[in-house]
């Protein structure tokens, strides 16, 4: 971790009730000696009492000193505008050094700093679940500018709500309400990423049912006021009155519904109740304005596809009425020429019974003349 401090600031440290003037490399001397405590009060230019423990620069080398071990050096180097110590592994440019004489195997100290290689390296990523400033405690708030976390002890209150940082004074906000924030975000991503597929459609079906009892005590209500309409056949102004009442209870349960999974999905607020909240329960915001929204709604959403069938549905009458005038005298005419084809089969059958008959008449004269009998012809035929 990296801490840049300009060497012409001065600081101020507080022992029991003394204020000393100190240098940044003395305060990491006396640390390593332990003559600087987390607990002592240190003052940094014309900004405010702090503790020490809780000062950034510091903390690597009160870390260090608890364990036993050397901190990371602190280099001083030279620029042409400003003097500034690093602490910390950071890569230090040669050409901005100067010169140090001293013995390169010598064990480093805060005052007998070893060279920093000239290599690249990266800082580390903060963590935010323990705190900054004493490390073995788990972490509650985090800052919103610098990003360091915090226990529930080391943030400033201010009005018992508001958690103040002690390193930059911006507000702190609770790890869960971080963490919240960040389920969302990577939810949004998720969905705008990768867009619906078939599991957003399973999903969305088993929705419902991970709320349990809000989908039971729902069913049960809107099941309740859909019979309650029925209450209109029993008569009476009393009853109609009680189906109306029913009718606009049932709309509200179910655009509610529609309307805070609508409003809930469009924020972001995936995994949220589908039922809607009624703590506050008002007759009119809750049951007649959802009722004439929810005409609205549905003339809005279903008007124009009800009018274009209405108007679908005219051209097309319009459009068949003078094909249908087109063809009427030729119509008219088809049952008339049925008829006439009937009576001609009619008359082509009798004609060919008169001629069967005829013939078996002539056949029947001509074996009576043959055998000498008279011929009689039968009742109803056909003279020959």
């Amino acid at each position: 971790m990296e801490f840049t401090e300009n060497n012409s600031e001065t600081w101020q440290v507080e022992f029991g009730g003394d204020i000393r003037d100190v240098s940044f490399e003395e305060m990491a001397a006396w640390i390593a000696e332990g003559s600087l405590v987390r607990i002592d009060r240190v003052k940094k230019g014309n900004l405010r009492w702090i503790e020490a423990g809780k000062v950034p620069a510091l903390t690597e080398f009160f870390n260090a000193k608890d364990n036993e071990t050397a901190s990371d050096p602190v280099v001083t180097t030279t620029s042409g505008r400003s003097n500034v110590e690093v602490l910390g592994p950071k890569t230090v440019k040669t050409s901005d050094v100067p010169a140090v004489s001293q013995n390169v195997g010598a064990k480093a100290s805060p005052l007998n700093p070893r060279p920093a290689a000239p290599a690249e390296t990266t800082e580390p990523a903060a963590q935010v679940d323990i705190c900054a400033v004493p490390p073995e405690i788990p972490a509650a708030f985090v800052c919103e500018t610098c990003a360091n976390a915090f226990c529930k002890a080391c943030p400033n209150s201010y009005g018992g709500t508001v958690k103040i940082c002690p390193f930059c004074g911006a507000m702190c906000r609770s790890l869960a309400q971080v963490e919240k924030a960040q389920e969302v975000a990577r939810v949004q991503h998720r969905v705008v990423s990768e867009g619906f597929g078939f599991g957003d459609f399973a999903s969305a079906l088993a929705y419902p049912f991970k709320f349990k009892i809000s989908l039971f005590f729902g069913a049960l209500l809107f099941a309740f006021f859909s019979v309650g309409q029925g209450a209109a056949s029993f008569g009476g102004a009393f009853m109609l009155g009680a189906a109306i009442m029913c009718f606009m209870c049932a709309n509200m349960l179910s655009f509610g519904v529609l309307a805070n999974v609508v409003e809930s999905f469009s924020q972001g607020k995936i995994g949220g109740n589908f039922m809607p909240s009624f703590d506050d329960f008002n007759l009119w915001d809750d049951v007649v304005h959802p009722f004439f929204l929810s005409i609205g709604v549905y003339i809005s959403s279903f008007g124009p596809l009800i009018a274009c069938f209405i108007v679908a549905v005219f051209v097309l009458a319009g459009a068949v009425k003078p094909s249908a005038s087109s063809i009427s005298p030729e119509v008219a005419a088809a049952p008339g020429q049925i008829q006439q084809g009937q009576n001609l089969k009619q008359l082509i059958a009798q004609q060919n019974a008169n001629s069967a008959d005829r013939i078996k008449q002539m056949e029947d004269l001509s074996k009576s003349a043959e055998s000498g009998n008279p011929y009689t012809p039968p009742v109803g035929s056909v003279p020959v």
